[in-house]
């Protein structure tokens, strides 16, 4: 992991010259295979989150999905995201953001595409118009890690529905920052 975090800081991944660097950097890393000295915390039909590394220039997480986990549909609070993931498979149903979220509390979203990934695979969000809803496929577990250009304090998760939206605030299950 110690490599995996040296080689992300010699990165500004804010930069767009960065996207297919990190991307490459997290798939290496990924097809290698997870190995980690810890027991993650699980919870039966949900998923944790697990701090790896956090600075003022990023922040790498590994989530942890039990069988049938899913996610509200959800921005990741104006930083670029990477999911790579690292055992098991993962569905992501995209969306996206139609309103200007200019009154609180309302948002109009769209259906988009849905992927599949398994270890490997990298999901890539740009910004807060890009959207989406995680879920475990099949009946076993899923891990990935999770990358942000920059540590998220809180985020927007969406209800399409209702076209409403509401602010959260992130948290940790566990944090195995080295």
């Amino acid at each position: 992991m110690r490599e995996l975090i040296q080689a992300l800081a010699r990165l500004n991944l804010r930069e767009p010259s960065a996207i297919g660097v990190v991307s490459e950097v997290l798939r290496t890393t990924a097809e290698r295979g997870w190995n980690h000295p810890f027991a993650l915390p699980e919870r039966r039909c949900d998923y944790t989150r697990s701090l790896l590394y956090k600075d003022d220039r990023f922040e790498l997480l590994v989530l942890c999905w039990s069988p049938r986990a899913e996610t509200p549909i959800h921005d990741h609070g104006g930083q670029r995201c990477w999911s790579a993931v690292l055992e098991g498979a993962l569905e992501v149903q995209n969306y996206r953001r139609l309103d200007d979220a200019a009154r609180p509390g309302f948002a109009l979203i769209e259906t988009g595409a849905t992927a599949h990934y398994r270890r490997g695979g990298i999901d890539l969000r740009h910004n807060d118009r890009e959207l989406h809803a995680m879920r475990t496929l099949g009946n076993s577990r899923a891990i990935a890690l999770h990358l942000y250009a920059r540590p998220i304090t809180e985020y927007t998760i969406f209800n399409a529905s209702a076209s409403s939206c509401e602010r959260q605030l992130s948290s940790y299950d566990a944090d195995f920052s080295v």
